[in-house]
């Protein structure tokens, strides 16, 4: 992400708890020791002092939590230590949704789809600056592992304010990742393949997942836009369409062209011909990966993910239509 960002803090609510996401801006930051192969942050490009851009590795969600008996020096089985233990473990599951929504609007919306798919679970870092804010002891630890990573690949590739403030404006609002996206996201991943070490590793990708989720992602994108999209005059029509379009001849393909058309008064036939074709393109490709187990080319597969992504800019774009 961009150097501005080190240090941004933003203010939640979540199940009536105060959560604040920060993210580190010194090494020491969060109270959690690490050793040096596992700093906080990692200077990608840097102009003199100034940070233009980093890898951070950790960021931090804190909870308020209110509990009269939170910090550690009750014996072991006094129940007003176990009520703090207790309401401190249900604040946490809040807080670890908090930060899997983060990271899924991160993937998805920050374009940072190379911190993992989407099935990796999160790991966790530590909560080693747990306190009691009124009496300022602490309260008792819960310690998970530690290694979550995340990476960048350069300047033109690092988070922005704009994006990282949209991101949490999402998390604000609750606002759920669209699986569509997310399996977009995963394909765009898996697209990476191993670290380019040497020509043989550079050449491995799992061609075929890719090509497979880009088509998946698609097909789902198309039909959550109509559905979502057509006013409610057409809805019952296009209701039909998606649930027998294999009975009525209309392969997913062209769903956004004549069904478009017809419902949101949209056609991507009209209007980028090039992507049009390319969306029946990677459909074709998806059934020979699907039904005849061929497999792509490094190059078929990498134009599936591009066209994936522009037909799903195009259909993020697309409005409800304000007349009949």
């Amino acid at each position: 992400m961009r150097g501005e960002l080190l240090g941004a803090s933003y203010l939640l609510e979540r199940d009536g708890y105060g959560i604040v996401v920060s993210l580190p801006s010194d090494q020491g930051d969060f109270g959690i020791a690490r050793p040096e192969e596992k700093r906080l942050f990692k200077v990608g490009i840097s102009r003199g002092e100034e940070i233009i851009a980093a890898t951070v590795n950790i960021f931090q969600v804190a909870i308020w939590v209110e509990s009269e008996a939170a910090v550690d020096h009750f014996p072991p089985d006094d129940p007003r230590g176990l009520d703090g233990q207790r309401a401190l473990t249900e604040a946490s599951k809040t807080a670890i949704a908090v930060a899997e929504d983060f990271l899924a609007w991160l993937r998805v919306l920050g374009q940072q789809y190379w911190l993992g798919a989407s099935h990796e679970p999160i790991r966790h870092a530590g909560t080693a600056d747990l306190i009691d804010l009124e009496a300022g002891k602490r309260i008792k630890n819960i310690n998970w592992e530690y290694g979550l990573v995340l990476q960048s690949f350069g300047e033109d590739a690092a988070l922005g304010r704009d994006s990282l403030d949209k991101i949490v404006g999402r998390l604000d609002q609750e606002q759920t990742v669209l699986e569509a996206d997310v399996l977009l996201a995963d394909a765009r991943h898996t697209l990476i393949g191993p670290q380019p070490e040497s020509t043989i590793t550079a050449s491995r990708r799992d061609v075929r997942r890719c090509v497979l989720l880009a088509a998946i992602a698609s097909e789902m994108k198309i039909r959550e836009t109509l559905r979502e999209k057509t006013p409610p005059q057409r809805k019952e029509l296009v209701a039909v369409i998606l649930k027998n379009w294999r009975e009525i001849d209309i392969a997913i393909a062209q769903l956004p062209h004549k069904a478009m058309k017809a419902a949101l008064g949209r056609s991507l036939h009209e209007e980028q011909p090039d992507l049009f074709d390319k969306v029946q393109k990677l459909f074709v490709t998806r059934n020979k990966v699907a039904h005849r187990g061929e497999a792509p080319t490094l190059a078929e597969a990498q134009e599936a993910v591009q066209t994936a992504s522009r037909l799903s800019a195009w259909l993020d774009g697309l409005q409800v239509p304000t007349t009949p």
